[in-house]
């Protein structure tokens, strides 16, 4: 089993990765009333509740919305160099992420997470990523695992998400990724994760 793959399945947390469309909701949400991405923060958050809307008296946030992402990734199908493609690898890759939103549809994320497979956890892998809304409830991601205290082999990764709203503050996510390790031989490793999550928006 590759570590180089191991590490890169711990990034299949999304998006949103990624994600993580937390603004383009409070847009779609004013014009169609149909639940689609996250909000970003603001001075007087889009909700019909009472307690919320009071909040139109506060003071101006100055600062950039953010939103925490909570994940977990499996592998659903691997070829590794000098092999033939295999099924699911009965891996799992829980993940911790936090990010910022700029300009309402770009979305800049950084992971931490570990691939538990076979009985063992594998390295702590940082998954630095950026993320773009092209559509009120989808978005690509593109990644980059790197771990921590293991080779320095990094895996990369891209990827589609979609996301809807539970409530006014969390939102559900599913994001499908094509992962490569790259080696100086034989050839580089492939594989394709998906990753279920939540997104919240601080």
């Amino acid at each position: 089993m590759s570590r180089a793959l191991d590490a890169g399945r711990s990034s299949l947390a999304a998006a949103a990765a990624a994600l993580m469309l937390l603004s383009t909701q409070a847009r779609a949400e004013d014009a169609s009333g149909e639940a689609a991405l996250p909000p970003a923060p603001t001075a007087v958050p889009a909700t019909p509740d009472a307690p919320v809307a009071a909040a139109a008296d506060a003071a101006p946030s100055t600062g950039l919305p953010l939103y925490v992402a909570l994940m977990g990734g499996t592998t659903l199908s691997a070829r590794y160099a000098g092999t033939s493609l295999a099924g699911p690898q009965k891996d799992f890759s829980p993940s911790v992420g936090f990010g910022v939103i700029l300009r309402d549809v770009i979305f800049l994320e950084m992971d931490v997470s570990s691939t538990y497979y076979s009985g063992e956890m594998g390295p702590v892998t940082l998954i630095p990523g950026v993320s773009y809304a092209f559509h009120p409830n989808a978005y690509a991601a593109a990644r980059l695992a790197v771990p921590v205290k293991s080779s320095p082999t990094l895996t990369m990764m891209g990827g589609l998400g979609v996301t809807t709203a539970l409530t006014s503050r969390i939102y559900p996510m599913l994001e499908v990724d094509v992962l490569a390790t790259p080696h100086s031989s034989g050839g580089p490793d492939f594989g394709l994760g998906a990753t279920l999550g939540l997104l919240i928006n601080l």
